[in-house]
């Protein structure tokens, strides 16, 4: 448990017989966005347009830090592991889901990888962070 809270995940769940561990942690995907909306979204410092119509012409200039699109269409990750621990074996599971700015699942995928299990590994052992 300590070396998955040092690596900034919160315990979610504790079981004793058999050893059981459930954590978790999130973090935000700067950029990501909503990659299937059809519609424009602003930089982070502003937009510019033009357009025109019924024999005139407009332009307008929106300065400000993000609005509503750059700000809140950010993605985000949640990353769950599990590991179980029966006598001197400790099976590990971990998984990513990506949730869009709508808070619909948009990606999934088992992320136990051998890099992530050795990290786990020797920050068990170490009792510091991964």
């Amino acid at each position: 448990m300590v070396a998955l809270e040092d690596d900034g995940f919160l315990i979610r769940h504790t079981a004793t017989a058999p050893a059981l561990v459930s954590a978790e942690r999130t973090r935000i995907l700067p950029g990501y966005g909503d990659r299937y909306a059809t519609g424009g979204r602003h930089g982070v410092f502003g937009g510019i347009g033009l357009g025109g119509g019924s024999g005139g012409i407009g332009g307008g200039v929106m300065i400000g830090f993000g609005g509503v699109g750059s700000l809140t269409r950010d993605a985000t990750q949640l990353e769950r592991v599990s590991l179980l621990v029966s006598g001197s074996e400790v099976r590990v599971s971990r998984d990513l889901q990506i949730i869009d700015w709508r808070g619909e699942l948009v990606e999934t995928r088992s992320a136990s990888t051998e890099s992530f299990c050795s990290d786990l590994h020797r920050a068990m052992r170490a009792g510091s962070a991964p």
